[in-house]
């Protein structure tokens, strides 16, 4: 039996896969993800030496007409090729994006079994789509809006050694900056126009800008302040190992994709979340929401963001510490892995 991980096109969507991937390695069961030809997907995966398929589509939702035409003949064109890969006797776990599409499709018409993962609090437009002929749909939230009879509540998957990591009740103001796998252009501007005030309070920062907007990212620094790194700021395109970079920070900035929201959650620090306006059915914002409401840290639309907004929910963050780090001690973990796998029959 085999294991296809369907999914990607950003870190939010793989890395649940990978997650469970872990475990499924330790039940020796053969596992294939087939992913997005994004390159965050192939520098996630490469290194982790799961075979996967690069699949060549593009999302449709959102897209000018003439744009929709063309994603649909890639998609058809891949769901041919997936046919050819896909087996009878595999069961296919959807993770959401349109990177899970192609799978999705020729596994039904494969007739395989299909589940679905929806990480985030409004279902996506992939996974709404193939909720009807899933066996079981796992969602990291209730999802709003939605009935969904065959609906597991398991959380996010989350890499194990994220669940580890112990609750601080003491800071050192370490602050940790992240974009996401792609980066965010617009959290990138808001740390450079803030960055003297939170120097001023004695606040050490390590900024993670994304890739493609690294170098924009330095050069701002340099021009507002004449430096781009120092005692109190590192500045990287991308964090290999998020494990570490979570204990060391006292403190998080991040958008809210549900793989973030989790992670952050049972890394136990409190954050301010800066949803991404433009997400799907705003689902960033409700992600937040669900952590800022059990009292976890803030959620600073990108409307109420201003650096003067924003220095203020960081420093409440560390004037507060305690009552935040006592709150996120208390988290029960849910198992989300264990409880996917056990619902796929791996027992």
């Amino acid at each position: 039996m085999r294991v296809v991980l369907a999914g990607g096109g950003t870190g939010g969507h793989l890395y649940p896969g990978i997650a469970i991937a872990e475990k499924l390695e330790r039940k020796k069961v053969d596992i294939i993800f087939m992913v997005s030809d994004r390159a965050v997907d192939s520098k996630i995966l490469s290194p982790l030496h799961y075979p996967f398929i690069v699949q060549h589509v593009t999302p449709v939702k959102g897209k000018g007409f003439l744009y929709k035409i063309k994603s649909f003949s890639k998609l058809s064109v891949q769901v041919l090729k997936n046919m050819k890969i896909i087996k009878r006797s595999d069961k296919v776990l959807l993770l959401g994006g349109f990177a899970s599409a192609a799978a999705g499709l020729a596994a039904l018409l494969k007739r395989c079994e299909i589940y679905v993962h929806e990480q985030n609090s409004v279902m996506g437009f992939a996974n709404r789509f193939f909720v009807k002929f899933a066996k079981k749909v796992f969602v990291s939230f209730e999802i709003k809006n939605m009935e969904i009879p065959e609906a597991v509540l398991t959380g996010n998957p989350v890499r194990e050694g994220i669940a580890e990591i112990e609750p601080k009740y003491e800071h050192s103001r370490h602050l940790l900056v992240l974009g996401g796998s792609q980066g965010s252009r617009f959290i990138n501007r808001l740390m450079i126009e803030s960055f003297e005030q939170l120097k001023k309070e004695g606040i050490e920062i390590k900024h993670q800008t994304g890739s493609m907007l690294y170098n924009e990212t330095v050069d701002g620094y340099k021009s507002k302040y004449g430096v781009s790194e120092g005692e109190n700021l590192e500045i990287t395109d991308y964090v290999n190992d998020i494990q570490d970079v979570l204990k060391w920070s006292d403190a998080v900035v991040s958008r809210a994709g549900s793989g973030s929201v989790y992670e952050i959650m049972y890394a136990k620090r409190p954050a301010v979340f800066i949803p991404l306006k433009l997400a799907a059915d705003n689902h960033q914002y409700f992600n937040a929401k669900f952590f800022e409401e059990h009292g976890y840290g803030y959620v600073l639309t990108e409307d109420e963001a201003t650096p003067e907004n924003f220095c203020k929910k960081i420093m409440s963050l560390f004037e507060n510490y305690n009552d935040f780090s006592r709150k996120l001690a208390s988290v029960k973990r849910l198992n989300a892995s264990e409880i996917i796998l056990s619902e796929m029959g791996f027992v």
